[in-house]
């Protein structure tokens, strides 16, 4: 229905829904229900309709929201009208952490040493203590559009669904490399995938570097930790205090508890499991 009402309308600027909007949750909704063929159809109209970003693109669309070349759809911050996301990961004003990035992170990022490293890691980090970048504000307030659908997605929901759907490891592979040699400014050399469980931990550790602070990491780990056999598994370091440096594949915590107001108001509802 959207998709009709939206129908001949031109819109040039991402911060207004399109109809790619609704091409680009179409894939989304097939890659959480395991509907390979629509996520491959949808993500196809997204890749045929937008480029990449390259390096120098990919670093304004993050540090001044002047480059929207890979953005489909993006979060409008306004000061006084919307969240300042910079708070989410500083304490403004104290010049600390209030998130810092994983050292297991921090080292993908280093390693792969492309333009994704300046985004994520704020230079000013003390060693072991690595600010957030990302989100750095746009003329001295703590503001930045949070961009929530990229062209980068598409490739990379299509990847999986290459993998996933038909086992077309030489697909997914093709994918996940054009993204990595957009964000380095040149060919990354041969990238292939020997099994299916290679192909979804390379697409898994590519989402990882791509849509890092994005909102996607929790539920990508749940979704692969079935095909993997594998829960969440941290590097020892990021695992001081009371933090646990691994979640079992079956731990009740993959799925969250139904709040008691909700039974409590239908005593017909079932609890999820653990809780």
């Amino acid at each position: 229905t959207a998709e009709m009402l939206l129908d001949g309308i031109v819109n040039t600027n991402p911060i207004n829904v399109s109809q790619d909007f609704v091409t680009f949750m179409r894939a989304r909704v097939g890659l959480m229900t395991g509907d390979w063929p629509a996520v491959i159809d949808n993500t196809n109209d997204i890749i045929d309709s937008y480029q990449l970003a390259n390096p120098a693109q990919y670093l304004s669309m993050f540090t001044t929201d002047s480059d929207v070349t890979e953005v489909i759809f993006k979060y409008e911050n306004q000061l006084g009208a919307n969240r300042n996301y910079a708070n989410i990961w500083i304490f403004t004003g104290t010049g600390g952490n209030f998130i810092s990035l994983a050292n297991g992170l921090f080292d993908e990022l280093a390693a792969r040493g492309d333009v994704r490293f300046q985004v994520n890691v704020n230079p000013e980090s003390d060693p072991g203590d690595f600010g957030i970048n990302k989100y750095p504000g746009i003329g001295g307030q703590f503001l930045g559009d949070f961009k929530a659908m990229r062209a980068s997605e598409a490739y990379l929901m299509r990847a999986e669904a290459h993998i996933r759907g038909n086992g077309d490891l030489a697909a997914a592979a093709a994918d996940v490399k054009a993204v990595r040699d957009a964000r380095a400014g040149t060919d990354t050399g041969v990238l292939e995938f020997s099994s299916v469980n290679d192909g979804i931990r390379g697409v898994r550790d590519e989402r990882r570097l791509e849509l890092a602070f994005e909102g996607h990491r929790f539920i990508d780990l749940k979704r692969y930790r079935n095909i993997l056999n594998q829960g969440l598994e941290r590097d020892p370091r990021d695992c001081d205090g009371n933090i646990p440096c691994e979640i079992s594949v079956n731990d009740r915590r993959w799925t969250l508890p139904i709040p008691i107001a909700e039974t409590n108001g239908n005593p017909n509802i079932q609890q999820n499991p653990g809780w």
